[in-house]
C-alpha cells in the first residue's frame, strides 16, 4: 500500500510570531517620542533663523490647548508616515527589533499605519498598551512582534 503525502502540510500551518512585550513596546514609544520632540525642536530652531522673533514669538505664545492638538497631530502623522514608508517600522522598533504586522502577519498597507498614528490621538489612548492589547492594534488589525 502507499502512503498518500499531503503536499500542502506546510502552507496550511499559520505562521507564528511572537507578540512584543509591552516593556518592548513602551521602550519604542519612548524612542520615538524623544525623535519626535527632536525633529520638532530642529524645526523651531530652523524656523526661528529664518523667520526671526516673530516665529518665535509665536510658539511661545500659542494657546495651550492649541499647542497640544497641534503637537499631537503632528505625532500622529509623523508616526503614520514613517511606518507607512518602512511598512510597520520606526526607529523605537528598529533598536528593539519589532515590527508592525496585520493580525494575518502580513506587512501593513498605508491605511493601517495611518489608523495606528491617528488613533494615537485619543486620550489615554497609550494607557491601553499596559493591558497588552493597545486601542490602536485593535482599533487597525494589527499587532507589534518580535522580528529576527
Amino acid at each position: 500500500m502507499s502512503e498518500t503525502v499531503d503536499l500542502l502540510q506546510d502552507v496550511e500551518q499559520e505562521i507564528y510570531l511572537e507578540p512584543a512585550s509591552v516593556g518592548q513596546r513602551f521602550v519604542n514609544f519612548l524612542i520615538d517620542l524623544v525623535l519626535f520632540f527632536i525633529l520638532i525642536f530642529g524645526f523651531g530652531f530652523v524656523g526661528g533663523f529664518i523667520w526671526g522673533e516673530s516665529f518665535i514669538y509665536a510658539l511661545e505664545t500659542m494657546n495651550p490647548i492649541v499647542d497640544r492638538i497641534l503637537t499631537s497631530l503632528l505625532f500622529a502623522l509623523y508616526i503614520s508616515v514613517i511606518e507607512g514608508l518602512t511598512k510597520g517600522r520606526t526607529l523605537g522598533k528598529l533598536i528593539t527589533k519589532t515590527k508592525a504586522v496585520t493580525t494575518y502577519n502580513e506587512p501593513t498597507t498605508w491605511a493601517n499605519s495611518f489608523g495606528r498614528g491617528f488613533s494615537r490621538i485619543v486620550p489615554f489612548e497609550a494607557l491601553s498598551a499596559f493591558g497588552g492589547n493597545p486601542w490602536h492594534d485593535k482599533w487597525t488589525d494589527t499587532k507589534v512582534v518580535k522580528i529576527s
